[in-house]
């Protein structure tokens, strides 16, 4: 989708809404690793829209500080940039005993679908689906 088709607003509603038919629940926390990424912002937004807690992580950070991070952060979902951003996660996971999800803004490969992972279009899809399943909703105020 084209940044000058979109209604910020709206796109925050939807992925609000997806995230949270993904698993994310009120009062969750989300690791966001987008840095440099235009999606991170909308990321952040929609996690704040569904009552949860985004926790934005370094790039910079080692495999030591990310397992430090993840063992206190009790995450329902992992938000990424793409494949190679999960490579680095791989021996982390564990540490994420509440996770859900992991989220990839770029398409996952295929042998990360055994992860519980998605594409960010994924999420987008199931919040556009929630929509139509509840049309008395109003539209989003953010």
């Amino acid at each position: 989708m084209d940044a000058a088709e979109t209604d910020p607003p709206e796109d925050v509603a939807v992925l609000a809404r997806g995230l949270t038919v993904i698993g994310l629940r009120p009062g969750g926390r989300v690791l966001i690793m987008l840095a440099g990424r235009p999606e991170s912002w909308l990321i952040d937004a929609a996690a704040v829209h569904a009552g949860a807690t985004p926790v934005p992580v370094g790039p910079a950070l080692g495999t030591d500080g990310l397992r430090l991070l993840a063992r206190h952060s009790a995450a329902q979902l992992l938000v990424l940039a793409g494949p190679a951003d999960l490579a680095r996660w791989r021996p982390i996971l564990p540490d994420l005993p509440g996770l859900r999800r992991i989220v990839l803004v770029d398409d996952p490969a295929p042998d990360d679908l055994s992860l519980a992972t998605v594409s960010l279009a994924h999420v987008r899809s199931a919040g556009t689906l929630a929509r139509r399943a509840d049309p008395g909703r109003r539209r989003s105020s953010v």
